[in-house]
């Protein structure tokens, strides 16, 4: 009979429990499946045992399970701990305006793949051709509300838009106009 939890009886047994014979009573099936690699990213999961994970990761690939338990076994302290996984944040803003930007990218430079057009972006914003390239394609609120971005997302708190340059217009008297146009 699989055990559908076997992962997190290791990890239990391996910081809380402490038995020694606990893999014995484990099929060797069920044990394949089980293996250090694994064992070290959970146990990386959480800073009072990244540190051990962190040295184990060398010897991960080259210990059998039995020999990587019995390490834990052995130097992980007695005490409960909580193994979180640290997954992906499913509403990541600098994501979206990655991806927007990539997208953007790709419509500018046809030839090239969205993997080429992370690349292309990490130079082009420092070079400030990203810039030139947003300007050529007008993005609407209605665009921006989709994807859960505000333009101080895209282009930084300083936005110019069209209502802020019209407001600006009507205060100034006509002499300062030359100025705001030249």
């Amino acid at each position: 009979m699989a055990r559908s939890n076997l992962l997190f009886d290791v990890l239990n047994n391996v910081t809380l429990v402490k038995n020694k014979s606990f893999l014995d009573n484990v099929d060797d099936s069920e044990l394949k499946k089980l293996n250090p690699f694994i064992l070290n990213k959970w146990i990386s999961m959480n800073p009072g045992t990244m540190i051990f994970a962190d040295v184990m990761n060398e010897y991960s690939f080259s210990l059998t399970t039995e020999q990587y338990y019995n390490i834990a076994l052995n130097i992980l302290p007695m005490r409960k701990v909580f193994f979180r996984w640290i997954g992906k944040d499913k509403n990541n803003k600098n994501e979206k305006v990655q991806d927007f930007l990539v997208n953007m990218i790709t419509n500018e430079y046809e030839f090239i793949s969205k993997k080429e057009a992370k690349e292309y972006l990490i130079v082009l914003q420092n070079n400030n051709t990203l810039h030139s390239i947003l300007k050529k394609y007008p993005i609407t609120d209605e665009q921006l509300k989709t994807l859960g971005l505000k333009r101080e997302d895209l282009f930084g708190k300083q936005v110019v838009t069209k209502e802020k340059v019209i407001k600006k217009v009507e205060k100034k008297p006509e002499n300062e106009m030359e100025d705001l146009f030249c």
